[in-house]
């Protein structure tokens, strides 16, 4: 194992950093501390809200959240716009995010900039009801009794909480909110899939006056896959301390293991 991929198919059991499915492509969260929250973080680390971490390799713009069910509230529809020109260092390309307010507009934040319609906003600000401030490094959005966004302006990472009634409603990147990890990899068009490249590519948006985006092939390496293995044994040492003391302590509430392998594929790439 390098993290969460198998490097040497048949000695391989997936069991370094507890993931799952045929390819280790998938790696359960059962820490307490999650709470339910989607989140997603150096451009390719995504966790859905039922706690199921992947690692996707796309560089479109995606549906990340939208309500898949009738909602007798406000539907929520957030999209995440990665960056196609986004090199080695994840954390540093020019991601953005959408939030589309039902016969309304568009809210963009990119950086520490707020747009709605296209205008820059002055936070704090409201957009009916819809309030954004910033807190710190983050700008928070909130509807009250809907959602509350967090997005982390130097790092482009994403952070999302739903009001309980929409348990089971969602679909997207951010999966379907009903505490079951083994359903979360749904495609836009109602299949169960392990397969990340079918599943991330069939919540691919389309930009207007943006050039067409290519798809991410199926079973596409993993970054660590390419390395050396002197190289991964580098990687095993910075990653594991996760598993060792100052962080024991912290175990029975933060799993480690969705972080060592987010930790792995940040590393290789």
């Amino acid at each position: 194992m390098d993290g969460d991929h198998c490097l040497y198919p048949g000695s391989c059991n997936c069991s370094f950093s507890q993931a799952t499915g045929s390819h280790c492509q998938t790696v359960p969260n059962t820490g307490l501390e999650r709470e339910m929250a989607c989140r997603s973080w150096g451009q390719y680390n995504y966790e859905t809200f039922d706690g199921l971490y992947y690692y996707f390799s796309g560089k479109c713009s995606y549906t990340l959240l939208k309500v898949c069910e009738d909602s007798t509230k406000s539907s929520v529809f957030i999209q995440v716009h990665n960056d196609q020109d986004c090199s080695s260092n994840p954390y540093s390309c020019r991601r953005s995010v959408s939030l589309f307010l039902p016969w309304e507009g568009e809210i963009r934040l990119q950086g520490f900039n707020v747009t709605f319609k296209g205008q820059s906003l002055q936070i704090p600000h409201n957009v009916h009801d819809i309030e954004l401030e910033r807190i710190s490094d983050y700008i928070l959005v909130s509807q009250h009794q809907v959602f509350m966004l967090a997005w982390q302006g130097h790092s482009s990472s994403i952070y999302i909480k739903m009001n309980p009634e929409f348990v089971g409603r969602t679909c997207g990147l951010c999966g379907n909110f009903n505490a079951d990890v083994q359903d979360d990899l749904k495609t836009s068009y109602g299949v169960f899939t392990e397969n990340l490249a079918m599943f991330g590519n069939s919540w691919m948006e389309e930009e207007p006056r943006k050039l067409t985006c290519p798809m991410v092939p199926s079973f596409y390496p993993f970054p660590c896959s390419t390395q050396e293995p002197h190289e991964l044994l580098k990687v095993a040492e910075v990653c594991t301390s996760l598993l060792k003391d100052p962080f024991t302590s912290c175990h029975e509430f933060v799993s480690p293991y969705s972080y060592m392998a987010s930790c792995s594929n940040d590393i290789c790439l």
